[in-house]
C-alpha cells in the first residue's frame, strides 16, 4: 500500500464498495520520516471540521497524516474487525474477521467509570443463515486499560502486546487535544499538547530508541479510536451506548484473572503451571482442615509466615512468565481451593543481573495484584557462589529459565538442588540432525540436541553408584511462534534419596 495521499481511500468508500481491508506490514522507515507523517496538518476551515466550536480553534485529526500501518476508525469499524483474506484457503472462499485487541490509554479512574464492555454486545452476524457471514464474525476480544502516563514512564510498557501483534488504541481526550491548533495565532494550543503528541509518536511509532539510539521495531498499532469532545459531546460514548457496549458501573474485582495482551512461554503455561497446582493442592491438604460447619479453612499451623517454597525465574527480564504463574496460582488458591483470608504460600522470585529489570517487573506485579507474593533480586548468575548462598537461605521448589542459557549454572543446579526441586528450561536447540539455520541466536548460544538431558541424566547421587538423581518429566522439541526456530522444553525433578532410580 502506498503511503501517499493519492493512494489513501476513505474508509467509508472502501466499505461501500465492498473492498477487502488488508493488514499491512510494519513501516520500514526511519524515525524522522514517521514523525513527519504524524505532523498536524491544517484543515480547510473551522466550520467544516468542527462547526460547534466558537473559540476559533479547530480539532485536527490524524486521519490524513497516519503512516500506512494505521488508521482512525469508528467504534463500529473496530467492532466489525479487520478482514483476513486467507490466500491458502481459497477453496472455502471465506473471509475471517479479526477484532483487534484494544489498549485503553485513559486513566484508571476514567476507565473505571466509563469504558467499552463487550459483555452485552450482540453481533448481528452471529446467527446469520449464511455460513460465510457467520464465519466472518470476530471472536471475543481483549480490552486492557494501560494509562498513557504509565506507558511513557515505562511502568507498564511490558504489558503491551508483542511488537509482532497488531492492536488498537483508544486515545484519551487529553491526547486528542494535542491536535488542537489555534487558527488565529497559527500555533498549537500549548507546548504541553505538543509534548503529548510527540510522546505518543515516540512511544508507538518510533523506529529508533530515544534512550539508546539503537534501531527498534515499532508496535503494530493498526487502528485508533478517538475519545472526541466536539462541542462538549463525546461521540465515542454516544456510539457505545447505542450499540450496547458502554460500561458505566465501577470496575469491581471478580473471580477471574485480569485480561492479558501477552502470553507466557508455552512451557510455563502448559507444563509448569499444572505441576505447581498439583503441588500446591497436595501441600494444602496436609496443612488445611475443613471445619465441620463449612465455615472456611483453617491452617493447623497458625504461623502466617510459613510458606511452601519459592519459584525462581532465572534471567527473568520483564517478569511476565513469573507474573503469569503468580496470578494463576493465586486465583487457583483462592477460588478453586477456596482458601480465603490467607496469602498464597508460594513466593515468586525474578532473578536478573540487569539493573533495570526491577523497574520494569515490580510495577507490573503490583498493578496485576501479585506484588505481595513476588520480588525481584539483582544477582549475577555467573557467580555461582552467590547463587549457592541464595539457595541456602530459601526453600526453592522450582527454578526455570526461558530463553536464557547459562551452562555453568545449569551444571551447578544439576548437582546442588534439594530433593523434590523442579528444574525447567525452554531454550533454542538444534534439531536431531544437528542443523541450525537461523542467524539469531548464534550457534554457541544454542543447545546441542540432547545436551540438557545428558547433563541431568548423568548426575548421580553420592550415596549410589548407579541410578539417576533426576526424573525427566518432559523433554520435547517445538518450534517458536516467531520464526519457527527449534526449541526444547525440558522439565525434571530431583529424586529423594530413597526413591528408585529410572532406567
Amino acid at each position: 500500500m502506498s503511503g501517499s495521499e493519492e493512494g489513501r481511500v476513505d474508509v467509508v468508500e472502501q466499505r461501500a464498495a465492498g473492498e477487502k481491508r488488508k493488514r499491512v506490514a510494519i513501516v520500514d522507515a526511519n524515525q524522522q520520516e514517521i514523525m513527519n507523517q504524524l505532523q498536524v496538518a491544517d484543515e480547510p476551515s473551522a466550520t467544516e471540521s468542527n462547526p460547534t466550536k466558537a473559540t476559533g480553534t479547530t480539532c485536527k485529526t490524524w486521519r490524513n497524516n497516519l503512516p500506512t500501518t494505521c488508521e482512525i476508525v469508528t467504534l463500529q469499524e473496530w467492532l466489525d474487525g479487520i478482514d483476513n483474506d486467507d490466500e491458502n484457503d481459497q477453496e472455502q472462499d471465506t473471509m475471517m474477521s479479526t477484532r483487534l485487541p484494544l489498549v485503553d490509554l485513559r486513566t484508571k479512574d476514567q476507565y473505571s467509570k466509563r469504558r467499552i464492555s463487550l459483555q452485552n454486545y450482540i453481533n448481528n452476524n452471529k446467527h446469520h443463515p449464511d455460513q460465510k457471514i457467520r464465519s466472518s464474525s470476530p471472536p471475543s476480544t481483549t480490552i486492557v486499560n494501560l494509562p498513557f502516563e504509565t506507558l511513557l514512564s515505562g511502568e507498564r510498557s511490558c504489558e503491551l502486546p508483542p511488537r509482532t501483534v497488531p492492536f488498537a488504541i483508544l486515545v484519551p481526550t487529553a491526547s486528542y487535544d494535542a491536535c488542537v491548533v489555534d487558527n488565529d495565532n497559527n500555533n498549537s494550543s500549548s507546548d504541553d499538547d505538543d509534548d503529548v503528541l510527540n510522546d505518543a509518536c515516540n512511544l508507538f511509532f518510533a523506529t529508533t530508541s530515544k534512550a539508546t539510539g539503537q534501531s527498534r521495531t515499532p508496535w503494530m498499532v493498526q487502528q485508533i479510536l478517538c475519545e472526541r469532545d466536539d462541542g462538549n459531546k463525546c461521540f465515542l460514548w454516544e456510539d457505545a451506548k447505542r450499540v450496547n457496549v458502554l460500561g458505566e458501573t465501577d470496575v469491581k474485582l471478580n473471580a477471574s484473572v485480569a485480561p492479558r495482551l501477552w502470553k507466557p512461554d508455552p512451557l510455563v503455561q502448559d507444563t509448569l503451571l499444572p505441576l505447581l497446582k498439583e503441588r500446591l493442592k497436595a501441600w494444602c491438604s496436609t496443612r488445611i482442615k475443613k471445619t465441620t460447619d463449612g465455615g472456611g479453612d483453617n491452617e493447623n499451623d497458625d504461623d502466617d509466615s510459613t510458606i511452601m517454597g519459592e519459584v525462581w525465574d532465572l534471567g527473568s527480564g520483564a517478569g511476565r512468565d513469573l507474573c503469569f504463574l503468580a496470578e494463576e496460582l493465586q486465583h487457583y488458591y483462592q477460588h478453586e481451593l477456596n482458601i480465603t483470608g490467607r496469602i498464597l504460600p508460594i513466593r515468586f522470585v525474578g532473578i536478573d543481573n540487569h539493573k533495570g529489570s526491577a523497574k520494569r517487573c515490580v510495577p507490573m506485579w503490583k498493578h496485576r495484584g501479585v506484588g505481595d507474593v513476588t520480588k525481584s533480586v539483582l544477582l549475577n548468575l555467573k557467580k555461582l557462589d552467590l547463587v549457592q548462598d541464595e539457595m541456602a537461605k530459601n526453600n526453592v521448589i522450582l527454578c526455570y529459565a526461558v530463553r536464557y542459557l547459562n551452562r555453568p549454572l545449569i551444571n551447578f543446579l544439576a548437582s546442588n538442588c534439594n530433593e523434590g526441586t523442579l528444574f525447567a528450561l525452554s531454550h533454542f536447540c538444534r534439531r536431531e540432525d544437528g542443523l541450525w539455520n537461523f542467524d539469531h541466536p548464534k550457534i554457541n548460544s544454542v543447545l546441542e540436541y540432547g545436551e540438557i538431558e545428558n547433563i541431568f541424566c548423568s548426575s548421580y547421587d553420592d550415596g549410589r553408584e548407579s541410578g539417576r538423581c533426576w526424573e525427566v518429566l518432559e523433554n520435547t522439541l517445538r518450534s517458536d511462534a516467531d520464526f519457527g526456530r527449534t526449541m526444547v522444553n525440558f522439565v525434571c525433578r530431583r529424586r529423594a534419596a530413597n526413591e528408585e532410580s529410572c532406567t
